[in-house]
Parts: C-alpha cells; sequence; structure tokens
C-alpha cells in the first residue's frame, strides 16, 4: 500500500508543478467507480472546474459523448484546461497501463475562449459503421463526389453527427500522444495561430482547414503517424472514394463540382490559409495526399504502398504533395520510397506547379539531405507485422539499417515518428507515472492476515 501512496504523490506533484492553484478532476463512466464526474459533459460544464484545472478521462469500453454529437452541440471546451486520458493500443505494447481500455471521445470542440488547451492520451471515436465521409449522394464531411470518376469538390465541412471531430477553434492548442483521425483547423469565424499536434495516430486520418478563409499561422505537424488508403474497405470506415488526403489545407472556395482531380492539384484557385505550416518526422505510410503550399517539410518518412482492399492488397499506392510556384515548400532530409504508381521523379523545378506526376512536391533527391530509397520494405521496419493490414504503431520503429536511419546513428536526425527532439511515444502514453502492472496476493476467505499483506505496484514514466 505503501507503494501505492508514493505513487498518488509523484502524480498530484507533477500537476502541482504546472500550476500551483489547479485542480485535478476525475471522469469515469463505468459502473461503481469512484470519481468526480461520471461524464465529460458535465465535468466541462461545471462551475467548479476552473481555468487551467486537468480533467483526467480514465479508460472505458463506452466512450464518453452522445450519440448525436455535432461541432455544434457537443462536448465544448470553454476555457484553458488539461486534458489527459490513458492512450490507446494499450494491449498491443509493453508497460503501458495496467487497465487496458483507452479513454474514447466523441466530437471534442475547443472554443475559441480555451487558448492554451492542452489535449493527450485520448482515442477518437470511429464513424458510425454505416457512413462514409466521401459518397456519391450528397454532403457527407469533406467532399462530394459527383460522378464515377476522380471528381470532387470541396462543399465544406458540414454538421453531421455521423462524423465525429475534434474541432479546434482557439489559438495556442497543443494536441498530443492521441489517436485521431479527424482534426478540423476551424478557421471560419476567426483567424488562428499557434496549433500543435504531435505525436498523433492517424488511421485512417486527415487534419484539415478546408471550411474557412482566415489565415491560420505557426502549425506544426511533428512525429505523427498517417494513413489513409485510397478506396480502403474498412470495418469502420467502409468507403473513403477518391481521396487519401491526410494533410488538406486548401481553405474555403466557391468553385464548382466540376473540378477534377488534375485540376485540384495544379490550379491556384484554392486559398491555402495555413501559412508556412511545419510538417516535420512524421511517418505517412500507404496511400495518401497532402494538399498545402508553403510548408516546411523536413525529416519525414514517406512510404507510399499498396492498401489492403476487399481481403487483399491492391496497386492504391498513391502518393502526392502539392507543389505551387507561387508558395513553394522548403524541404530537408526527407525519403520517399519509390512509388510504383507515381513513378520516377522527374526533373522539374522545385516551385512548379503539379499534379502529382513530378518531384515529389520539391524533393529533389541529392538536394538538401532528401533521398529516396527503392528497398525492400522489410529492410526499413524492424517489426515483422503485416502492416498492410493490421496497424500498430510499434509496426513503424525503423529497422538496425533502414534507410531512413541517419548516416551517423543521430535520432535526432532520423526521419519518421521516431525521430527528432521529440519522439512519438507508443501507445500515446502521456509524460506523466502511470501504474503498468500491480501484484495483489490472493487468499482463501476469512484467511487475510492480521498484519496486512504486500501489494506490488510498478511504476514507469514516459
Amino acid at each position: 500500500m505503501k507503494k501505492i501512496c508514493i505513487y498518488i504523490f509523484v502524480l498530484a506533484g507533477f500537476f502541482a508543478s504546472q500550476n500551483l492553484h489547479a485542480k485535478i478532476w476525475r471522469v469515469n463512466n463505468n459502473p461503481g467507480k469512484s470519481c468526480d464526474f461520471t461524464n465529460l459533459t458535465d465535468a466541462l460544464r461545471s462551475k467548479n472546474v476552473s481555468e487551467k484545472d486537468t480533467i483526467h478521462i480514465e479508460g472505458s469500453v463506452t466512450p464518453y459523448g452522445k450519440d448525436t454529437q455535432t461541432a455544434t452541440n457537443c462536448d465544448t471546451i470553454r476555457q484553458k484546461l488539461v486534458i489527459i486520458g490513458p492512450g490507446y493500443q494499450l494491449s498491443s505494447n509493453a508497460e503501458t497501463q495496467h487497465f487496458k481500455e483507452s479513454a474514447k471521445v466523441k466530437t471534442l470542440h475547443v472554443a475559441s475562449t480555451a487558448a492554451g488547451t492542452i489535449i493527450a492520451g485520448i482515442e477518437q471515436v470511429a464513424p458510425n459503421v454505416s457512413a462514409s465521409y466521401y459518397s456519391g449522394t450528397g454532403l457527407v464531411g469533406a467532399y462530394r463526389v459527383v460522378s464515377t470518376s476522380y471528381y470532387a469538390s470541396t462543399v465544406g465541412w458540414g454538421d453531421n453527427a455521423l462524423f465525429y471531430k475534434l474541432r479546434i477553434e482557439a489559438d495556442s492548442v497543443t494536441v498530443s500522444h492521441s489517436k485521431l483521425f479527424y482534426v478540423d483547423l476551424y478557421n471560419v469565424n476567426r483567424e488562428l495561430k499557434n496549433i500543435t499536434i504531435t505525436k498523433c495516430f492517424f488511421n485512417p486520418g486527415l487534419i484539415a482547414a478546408a471550411a474557412g478563409d482566415k489565415q491560420v499561422t505557426n502549425v506544426i505537424i511533428s512525429n505523427n503517424y498517417f494513413r489513409n488508403e485510397w478506396n480502403i474497405g474498412n470495418s469502420y470506415w467502409n468507403t473513403i472514394w477518391y481521396s487519401n488526403l491526410v494533410i488538406d489545407f486548401r481553405g474555403a472556395t466557391a468553385y464548382g463540382q466540376n473540378t477534377n482531380n488534375f485540376t485540384m492539384w495544379s490550379s491556384d484557385i484554392w486559398l491555402f490559409p495555413v501559412i508556412n505550416p511545419v510538417i516535420q518526422n512524421n511517418t505517412f505510410y500507404s496511400s495518401f495526399s497532402i494538399l498545402a503550399k508553403g510548408c516546411q517539410v523536413y525529416n519525414n518518412l514517406f512510404f507510399p504502398t499498396n492498401a489492403y482492399y476487399g481481403g487483399s492488397l491492391v496497386n492504391y499506392n498513391m502518393f502526392g504533395l502539392f507543389q505551387s510556384i507561387s508558395r513553394p515548400h522548403v524541404t530537408r532530409n526527407n525519403i520517399v520510397y519509390n512509388a510504383v504508381v507515381w513513378g520516377s521523379p522527374s526533373a522539374t523545378p522545385a516551385g512548379a506547379d503539379n499534379n502529382n506526376t513530378n518531384n515529389y512536391g520539391g524533393m529533389m533527391p541529392g538536394i538538401d539531405g532528401n533521398k529516396y530509397s527503392s528497398l525492400a520494405e522489410s529492410n526499413w521496419f524492424a517489426a515483422t507485422t503485416n502492416r498492410a493490414n493490421q496497424v500498430y504503431d510499434k509496426s513503424y520503429e525503423l529497422g538496425s539499417s533502414s534507410p531512413a536511419l541517419d548516416d551517423n546513428k543521430d535520432v535526432t536526425k532520423q526521419r519518421g515518428m521516431f525521430g527528432g527532439l521529440a519522439p512519438y511515444v507508443l501507445s500515446g502514453l502521456y509524460t506523466i507515472p502511470a501504474v503498468w502492472d500491480i501484484s495483489i496476493p490472493t487468499y482463501p476467505t476469512g484467511e487475510v492476515p492480521s498484519t496486512g499483506f504486500e501489494v506490488r505496484v510498478k511504476v514507469k514514466s514516459h
């Protein structure tokens, strides 16, 4: 019992160092558990919860939030708070948490009054099994497909109860250590600045500022995993038609529905309101595209490969990084696996408009540390897990001879999510001590020693 008390002391001490007057509130919807709130809604609306307090959402098989949540009728953070969950994929990695359930949330809105909010360790609930973000019939999320060819139009993000999201409408928000699929930088009503999304797992997933025309500045997207397979047949996201976007920073547009995919890539009709975003030390896997201008693209691992669809691998290994002559990317020390569909990079000058047929968005081989490798996938990653079918974050740790490693084995210069100054953390474990194992002896009824017994608790700080 003494060790448990020590753990509580360390945890309380950690948060006390963040703010001497802040309080920690427990949210737990498991029946019979002692806690401050049984649902997230009450915690966020409580008059007792003050600015800079911490809300700890505890793991459960039951998601937090209403089934009919929309971005305007949902759990809303209205003041600066720290929201922390236990992480995700807790059964897939060693030494995570003693209780293996994640804290699943639905739509969560960070209102403009909640500047400085930190969100970490949560798992965003997947869409309804019968729903699709991309469909041939009307507005569903981001895009409307208007024919069986590659025609699409941005028609706004909508406010559909089927599509849970994390909407950010405040400045200086940090989202980390979370499993996400839909982050909306909501720049319709106001300019945004200082948004950081780091150490998160998007499978499938999308970060977008596609609904507004206000500028978004100082956006950092670092040490994340992105996967958005082209036309993947997924059990919870059953149809993504004609889009493999993982980052969409085009902004609002009144352009018609007849925009085909080539115009979408090469034209300057879009606003692109996100100014000079940093895209650094991320791992992009399978089929994916990035629509943005003027990005600082550093130390990323781009691995376009086949998608798992209909029970087998199919040749959907599309990779796109839009490049505009008006606001070219700055690319440095990235590595790209040579995709079959994309073809070999051409000599098109960096800075020229292109529609996903040349120069990988300005990442020319041999320039500023950018390079390519055609080595087989087994040479890139340490794990032998079938990444095409079952997706675990540990599967993307680099092998000892991976071409994505720095030549001098400097981790800070390593490409991908496990490199850089603040590498990705398995299972989204936040930087607080975690109890990952408890050993309690068992005694027959009536034979518990009168002097008590020893409980062994294993604690690890990440």
